[in-house]
């Protein structure tokens, strides 16, 4: 809904700068601002003083530009919400009592994704433990078996790798595991 209201905004003030009204516009968020007004009310953003069409037209055409670019779900929604993606690849299940998972879709993929890490760790650390304990009877086994106990090193690393997606705004899926959904 919000970003179609931006687009109708963006329409309303070019179709204000072809009648020759002027119009203010964040040319951060889209809010509509008064003539006099340095900073946002919506976004607390810089204005740029009008003076002239020229002026009139940079900002159109950076309303313009802001429009394609960031959406709600994308720009703000990831600056946003980057706390409760990161602490969904430490404590994954806290997005998910909390309800965010719901409410933003870069939670949802990052909260996704400490879930699968969790299971994915949980899967392997259970059937290295059983495989090390096969082979560690079996001659020259116990070498195998202290491999399968070094398994769960891979866990920790990606969730460094998932962190650092959320703390960057990203949404690259983790090596390996990163395809599958369990959280809608």
């Amino acid at each position: 809904m919000r970003k179609s209201n931006k687009k109708i905004k963006v329409k309303v003030y070019l179709e204000s700068l072809k009648r020759g009204i002027e119009m203010r516009y964040c040319n951060m968020c889209g809010k509509e601002n008064t003539d006099e007004a340095k900073y946002c009310s919506s976004c607390g953003a810089v204005q740029a003083q009008t003076q002239g069409s020229a002026t009139m037209q940079t900002q159109s055409e950076s309303l313009a530009a802001t429009e394609m670019t960031a959406t709600p779900d994308t720009d703000v929604d990831k600056h946003e919400n980057k706390t409760m993606s990161i602490l969904a690849y430490i404590i994954f299940f806290i997005p998910l009592i909390v309800g965010a998972h719901k409410k933003s879709e870069f939670i949802r993929f990052h909260t996704n994704q400490g879930t699968v890490l969790f299971i994915a760790s949980v899967v392997v650390n259970i059937t290295c433990g059983i495989l090390g304990m096969i082979l560690f009877f079996l001659p020259g086994g116990f070498i195998f078996a202290s491999l399968f106990g070094f398994a769960w090193l891979v866990f920790p690393v990606f969730a460094v790798i998932g962190i650092v997606n959320a703390a960057n705004d990203a949404m690259k899926p983790l090596p390996l595991i990163g395809k599958f959904a369990v959280v809608k």
